[in-house]
């Protein structure tokens, strides 16, 4: 029996070891970025730093020519935001 191939539906990115390591942008970042807009399919970058916020890792993301949008991207900070504010 053959499985039927799986339909992505969207795409969550890590972005520290996939699009950068460190101060350096990794190699093809831009142009897979490029691609996935091409392509129209939907994804989030997702990140588990606590030592950025959100603006500063917007910012690290603009310096290394990767356009993101704000609600692109989801980090721990703004996980732990909304956590609080909904527990009140």
């Amino acid at each position: 029996m053959m499985s039927q191939p799986i339909k992505i539906q969207g795409l969550l990115l890590d972005l520290d070891g996939v699009f950068y390591v460190g101060g350096q942008r990794i190699d093809g970042a831009v142009e897979t970025l490029a691609e996935l807009r091409r392509r129209g399919l939907p994804f989030r970058f997702i990140t588990n730093t606590s030592t950025r916020t959100p603006a500063e890792l917007m910012q690290k993301l603009a310096d290394f020519d990767l356009e993101v949008n704000q609600e692109e991207l989801f980090t721990a900070v703004d996980a732990t935001i909304r956590y609080l504010r909904e527990a009140r």
